[in-house]
């Protein structure tokens, strides 16, 4: 039975929004990984995106993921070492999350890590529409050295209820055109964090 308080839009309707602008920042992203790495995908279409583009590359790295559709869409690469994260399965997103799947997560070393969110508010941090996801997301951060959020132009100034990380733990932010508001541009430069689009 679906679970009605879920309120997020399911996977496979979120995976045909913004196809262009997702291919793009998954271009980017491929750009920061080197032979080797440990990455993070979490459970976004946009860290789907980056997988899809993964299966043309030649990187020999590790990838760590609580995605069933990412974890399925690496599953025949040799070059990739794959690790799955375990929990609750939650259907709407294809995910695995809940108490077991943090603790999965913090047994783990990770290069970089790639988040998305639901929304990015200035000067709070991203923010998601799930608590058990942002949890798993922020899982992920605090065991990365380095963490990459990936957000398409409208997840700029639109807040959702659960906190993911404040800024600090962010080195790097990607997404599919300039911010608009040059609040942003003032905002990441007192940061140190590094924007590409």
């Amino acid at each position: 039975m679906p679970n009605i308080k879920d309120k997020e839009v399911p996977i496979p309707l979120r995976e045909s929004m913004f196809m262009e602008e997702k291919e793009v920042m998954a271009k980017l992203a491929i750009s920061l990984i080197e032979d080797s790495d440990s990455i993070a995908l979490d459970s976004s279409t946009t860290c789907l995106a980056i997988a899809n583009q993964l299966l043309d590359s030649q990187l020999k790295i590790t990838v760590i993921t609580n995605s069933l559709d990412i974890f399925n869409c690496l599953k025949g690469n040799p070059r990739i070492d794959l690790i799955g994260i375990g929990g609750n399965f939650r259907r709407v997103s294809h995910s695995f999350v809940g108490a077991n799947a943090q603790a999965d997560v913090a047994r783990y070393l990770i290069d970089k890590s790639f988040i998305s969110s639901s929304g990015l508010s200035l000067g709070i941090g991203p923010t998601d529409n799930s608590e058990v996801e942002s949890l798993v997301r922020k899982q992920f951060m605090i065991q990365s050295k380095q963490n990459i959020l990936v957000v398409d132009h409208t997840k700029f100034d639109f807040r959702t209820i659960h906190l993911i990380s404040n800024f600090s733990k962010i080195q790097t932010v990607i997404t599919d055109q300039k911010p608009i508001n040059n609040e942003w541009l003032s905002f990441f430069k007192e940061e140190n964090i590094r924007l590409i689009y």
